[in-house]
């Protein structure tokens, strides 16, 4: 249920911006693909501490990991801030990228948040308990559609 929670924020972010114009869909659709490659690549450090904790339940290793994502954090927000080299990677076409490019800048401020519930949620599923995860992203769905729209 959380799974499908998660992929309805990407549906719902699509049918609103293909609502507004074709080149806000176009940025956005650019924009996520180069977001989501930051985020996947840089929550993986986060995702490999589940076996650790897992072992440890939590303690000092849950705060160090803190300090990580700290880290991870501002590695990414200057990723997204900075997309120059993506966005040239990527092979944007000039057109689209200063739309992008203020895309990925909203983002980045807001990537704290998805690596700090991804903190959460990996600890979550090392003691067992993802119960209250699946929880938190329904209610996220919920007033993600609204704030978004």
């Amino acid at each position: 249920m959380g799974q499908l929670a998660v992929k309805a924020f990407g549906v719902a972010e699509t049918l609103i911006a293909g609502r507004y114009s074709n080149a806000a869909l176009a940025a956005l659709s650019v924009g996520s693909a180069l977001y989501v490659s930051v985020y996947v690549g840089l929550m993986g450090i986060v995702q490999a501490l589940l076996p650790i904790w897992a072992e440890m339940l939590g303690g000092r290793s849950l705060r160090q990991s803190l300090y990580l994502c700290g880290f991870i954090t501002v590695a990414g927000m200057a990723a997204l801030l900075f997309p120059g080299r993506l966005l040239r990677w990527a092979q944007v076409p000039e057109f689209m990228r200063d739309e992008v490019h203020r895309y990925l800048s909203m983002l980045a401020f807001a990537f704290a948040p998805p690596l700090l519930f991804r903190v959460y949620s990996t600890f979550n599923q090392s003691l067992g308990k993802p119960r209250l995860v699946t929880w938190l992203q329904v209610v996220a769905l919920a007033v993600k559609i609204p704030l978004s729209i």
